[in-house]
């Protein structure tokens, strides 16, 4: 044996720094004190032996310094620590299924012929075979019986839920099999349906069996993936790109009955959640096992195939299949039974001019007359930060449009042209207004009568527009303004803005403004539009009415107690007499309807034709209205004011407006309170919006949900609706014979649904590469 020795003088004052465990191994290392420097550490080794520890040395010799043995923690009582964790031969009503019930169980289960199941290495998606199976405890009062009044112990049973792909019919069956351990039967789980749809199944390690769908998706896009974020979906070694998130689309959620799932892909490392690309797929599993893509989520678009994400499809394109369909001569325009003149003014912007449906005026004027926008901020530069656009000259602004994306490639566009201070030739932009017809993908009016013992037909009419547009681009916003014609004599103003949002600098939480960006936020503003409408139904002798919405208590002579009252709502006709009373701040609390009318024309039943004037872009102003530069923007006050057209108010804004003295003041058009009974009207309306900036809006605000729109709508002006004249409508009858219906009679007014010709070949790209003056200002 070999003698045990060590030259070290420090021996017995060592201390532990660490231990390792290495299975029934205790090793600490002992490293010297400070005051023993220059000397070599010891390793011992602590073995475990029979309830006690003996420490050696790395000789195998014992150490005597450090020798001592420490017993194992245990003391013996009759009260605790007595653990008996086999399982009873008599298990308790609560106790879940034993092995041994478990062994029965699914002998009983897989010699039932009726249930013909499949055992679990040899399932598949398509086979029978048990998917889960736990205790079905007894009712409560069977229980509460065997434990409080020693009744007999209720039989055991087992829960067993089934998945039967192999059926016709595929679906999931619960039952509950018994007694245990040694099944002789099996019933249906009580309070649920027989038979559940296969659908409905909760998940299973089908649903992700997806190694074939890797492979497809690696196939077609996985060199666009490895560019991309690094890695791939197979043969990929530690590079790989997994489906480790699955989130299932329900039916409630996608409307159809299939097995849905959006697969996320991540890069696979550790804390892979943390590592996503931006990269889904919608698959489905079908009954037979296979995965189907629905869709593919790609760089914050969505597409309907793997194919696309490789290779971007060209955007839809609108075709007009008989070409236009409108007229232009110089600058009037006519389109079905509408016809306007188009105009720019350099300071105001658009404007249209002697608006006729069916020859009739229905509008002298529709011009825009303001773009403002009033910032809010914590800062002295932003309190003041208020443009009023027109000082900018919004007309010379609006230019550049581009086809395919400002406006569709067949629009027609017209030029504007000015004098302006930086040249004596006039400017002209090619570009400033684009007009097109729209296929809007919204029905002008539809009903499918399909009662089969009721008359049984379909009617309806695409609702094809013509839009007038032009996008003035004011420093660092653009705004969308559109002038809509409707085949049923509906015309819609509509802007929307877009662009750069202002920014500023942030340095601390502050209630004007989210931070965007780092030590970047943008000051909350609000945008505010004026437009003039100078109307003019069936002449220039209107007036003003609103149609005020109002509770209507009545007697409910339905109702078993006598005297007991219901509440409606009924409408009134209030005239407006003068300037000051149409002065409209709108007011959810007394709902009503802007009409203009002429009182001189009446039709067979007493009423006055109108135009209904909807304002669906109401802002409120909640500044004082002489507050700062306020008075300049009266207008701002009401969504909607009518005065008493006079040749001195051609305009409600001024480009005056730095001054004391703007010129123009737009309330003075209200304060002398004129009569507008039967007068020549004007009506100004003001629509708007709060703009609190967030993240999204950078680097660009986008369009969606940004549209504000005012429409004149007929309102008893025609004996109909004139859109029942529109020439694009279809009629479908069913053809029944002998009591059945055999085939069905197809209408289209004379015109044909099918598009046989390709739109006209574009060559913008190499047009605008001749002439890039027609993108940007040219040096």
């Amino acid at each position: 044996m070999t003698e045990c020795k060590t030259s070290s003088p420090v021996y017995g004052r060592t201390v532990a720094k660490s231990v390792k465990y290495h299975k029934d191994l205790l090793t600490f290392k002992f490293e010297p004190d400070a005051k023993a420097t220059g000397y070599a550490s010891l390793v011992y080794t602590a073995m475990h032996m029979e309830g006690y520890v003996t420490i050696y040395s790395t000789n195998g010799c014992p150490s005597q310094a450090t020798k001592k043995t420490i017993p194992i923690c245990s003391r013996k009582s009759s009260l605790y620590g007595n653990v008996n964790l086999q399982e009873s031969i008599k298990p308790s009503v609560f106790r879940d299924l034993t092995k041994k019930e478990m062994v029965g169980l699914l002998d009983y289960l897989y010699n039932r012929s009726d249930l013909n199941l499949t055992t679990a290495d040899k399932a598949a998606i398509n086979s029978n075979y048990v998917f889960i199976s736990e205790i079905f405890l007894p009712p409560k009062r069977d229980v509460l019986k065997h434990l409080d009044t020693d009744c007999v112990q209720p039989r055991r049973e087992a829960r067993v839920m089934i998945f039967r792909g192999a059926i016709s019919i595929p679906d999931v069956i619960e039952i509950i099999v018994s007694p245990l351990p040694n099944p002789t039967g099996y019933r249906h789980v009580p309070y649920l349906p027989k038979s559940i749809p296969f659908i409905n199944r909760p998940i299973d390690v089908f649903d992700f069996s997806i190694k074939p769908l890797l492979e497809k998706i690696d196939r077609v896009a996985g060199k666009m993936l490895y560019e991309l974020y690094g890695g791939r979906l197979v043969n990929c070694s530690d590079m790989c790109l997994s489906f480790n998130v699955n989130s299932q689309l329900t039916t409630p959620l996608s409307g159809v009955k299939k097995r849905l799932w959006f697969s996320w892909l991540q890069q696979f490392t550790e804390h892979f959640l943390l590592r996503p690309v931006d990269f889904a797929v919608l698959r489905e599993v079908e009954n037979n096992g296979n995965d189907n893509i629905i869709k593919v989520w790609f760089d914050g678009s969505l597409f309907n195939s793997l194919e696309q994400t490789v290779a971007p499809l060209k955007d839809p394109s609108q075709v007009s299949p008989d070409g236009i369909r409108y007229n232009i001569n110089d600058r009037h325009v006519s389109y079905t039974y509408w016809e306007f003149d188009v105009g720019m003014s350099v300071f105001y912007g658009p404007r249209l001019n002697d608006i006729r449906y069916k020859g009739e005026r229905i509008a002298y004027e529709i011009s825009l007359q303001e773009l403002a926008t009033f910032y809010s901020g914590d800062k002295p530069q932003e309190h003041i930060l208020n443009f009023l656009d027109t000082t900018w000259k919004i007309g010379a602004l609006a230019k550049y449009l581009h086809p395919g994306v400002d406006c569709p490639n067949d629009a027609t566009f017209i030029s504007s042209s000015f004098k302006v201070d930086t040249q004596d030739k006039p400017l002209t932009n090619e570009r400033a207004f684009c007009i097109f017809e729209f296929n809007t993908g919204m029905p002008l009016r539809r009903h499918n009568g399909y009662f089969k013992y009721l008359h049984r037909f379909y009617e309806g009419v695409a609702n094809v527009a013509l839009i007038v547009r032009t996008i003035p681009t004011i420093g660092i916003y653009d705004y969308v303004i559109d002038f809509i014609f409707y085949q049923n004599g509906v015309i819609e103003v509509k802007i929307t803005p877009t662009g750069i949002v202002t920014s500023s600098w942030h340095d601390h939480d502050n209630p004007y403004s989210f931070q965007v960006d780092n030590n970047l936020m943008s000051p909350l503003h609000q945008h505010l539009f004026n437009f003039k409408m100078d109307l003019d139904i069936k002449g220039t002798s209107n007036r003003f009415e609103t149609i005020d919405i109002e509770p209507d208590i009545v007697y409910n002579v339905c109702h078993k107690k006598r005297g007991a009252k219901i509440v409606q709502n009924r409408f009134i006709k209030r005239l407006k007499q003068t300037e000051l009373e149409a002065a409209y701040k709108f007011n959810f609390d007394y709902p009503k309807l802007l009409t203009f009318v002429n009182n001189n024309k009446k039709d067979k039943f007493g009423n006055s034709p109108g135009y209904k004037l909807l304002n669906k872009g109401m802002t409120k102003v909640m500044r004082p209205p002489n507050d700062g530069n306020n008075p300049a923007v009266s207008w701002s006050q009401y969504q909607l004011a009518v005065t008493k057209y006079k040749d001195s108010e051609p305009y409600s804004s001024s480009v005056y407006t730095h001054s004391d003295n703007p010129v123009i003041n737009f309330q003075e058009f209200i304060d002398d309170n004129e009569n507008i009974v039967d007068e020549d009207l004007v009506a100004w309306v003001t629509m708007g919006m709060h703009h609190v900036v967030q993240k999204e809006d950078l680097p660009v605000t986008h369009t969606p949900g940004q549209s504000h729109s005012t429409f004149l709508i007929p309102f008893n002006y025609f004996d109909e609706s004139p859109g029942m004249s529109a020439g694009n409508a279809v009629r479908l009858d069913p053809v029944d014979r002998n009591e059945k219906t055999k085939t069905v009679k197809i209408d289209r007014l004379r015109t044909k649904s099918d598009i046989d010709c390709i739109p006209k070949r574009t060559y913008y790209d190499a047009v605008l590469k001749k002439n890039p003056c027609l993108a940007f200002e040219c040096l």
